[in-house]
């Protein structure tokens, strides 16, 4: 059974590849959107290890903030904007 499963995932992605969306390459793990090339350059903040960080002080005196964090930093015309839109 496990034969018969296997090669019709392999023909399924023969036929409809899992295309990365940042640089259209063939990924294997269809669960995915990047390959794992793209995930390592997106541009990560490292705000989850620094207290008192840019974000969590934008909602200082706005709301009750415990904490706060963005993981990748926002830029125009970069992946990270493609993926949102």
């Amino acid at each position: 059974m496990s034969l018969v499963k296997t090669i019709s995932e392999s023909l399924l992605h023969f036929l409809f590849p899992h295309i990365c969306s940042g640089c259209g390459t063939d990924i294997i793990n269809k669960d995915s959107l990047l390959c794992l090339r793209c995930i390592d350059e997106l541009p990560s903040t490292n705000f989850s290890s620094r207290s008192d960080n840019p974000i969590e002080k934008k909602f200082w005196g706005r709301i009750p903030v415990t904490c706060g964090m963005a993981q990748y930093y926002f830029t125009p015309q970069s992946l990270l904007q493609r993926l949102m839109h």
